[in-house]
């Protein structure tokens, strides 16, 4: 496995009017389990959580990244609504169908996956999102689509997913 180093993606902050166009898109609802995988300043969290009233949970390897974002998540008041941890998107923490143990966080509890990636990461987590993803959760992907799935629409490069449908 290549290291957390050679698998970053540059940062591009996601503007909270696409945050909110992404959202949209795959019809998040009050109470729904929004994830960010690559969260950066968490952006898409605070418009899910605030606007959407979803909880939500973000994973950041960038340790001044996850202190900005959570910065941000305390100004607001919404610690109650927003988890973001730093740690590698491809931690076993996250994924219930790797090691053992209990996993409060792990990706198979989302109802909505968030991501603004590029097509190497995504590719990589083919096979954990098939494996771990519950059938019905959407996945809206901001300038990248996943190759082989079936995207359920393209709005202003917003790639939208659902398992069962697309995968």
């Amino acid at each position: 496995m290549e290291t957390k180093e050679k698998l970053l993606v540059p940062y591009h902050p996601t503007p909270p009017e696409m945050a909110r166009e992404m959202l949209r898109a795959v019809n998040v609802r009050p109470g729904e389990t929004v994830y960010d995988l690559g969260c950066g300043e968490g952006n898409i969290l605070i418009v899910a959580a605030e606007e959407f009233k979803a909880n939500c949970v973000g994973i950041e390897i960038d340790e001044k990244l996850v202190e900005v974002a959570r910065e941000k998540v305390k100004e607001r008041g919404l610690e109650g609504r927003v988890k973001i941890f730093c740690d590698d998107i491809f931690s076993s923490e996250y994924w219930a169908h790797e090691g053992d143990g209990e996993k409060p966080y792990a990706v198979a509890n989302a109802d909505v996956l968030a991501l603004y990636l590029n097509h190497r990461i995504q590719e990589l987590l083919i096979p954990k999102l098939v494996k771990e993803l519950k059938t019905g959760t959407r996945i809206a992907s901001y300038e990248f689509f996943f190759r082989g799935w079936e995207d359920l629409g393209d709005i202003n490069r917003i790639f939208i997913y659902e398992k069962g449908k697309s995968f």
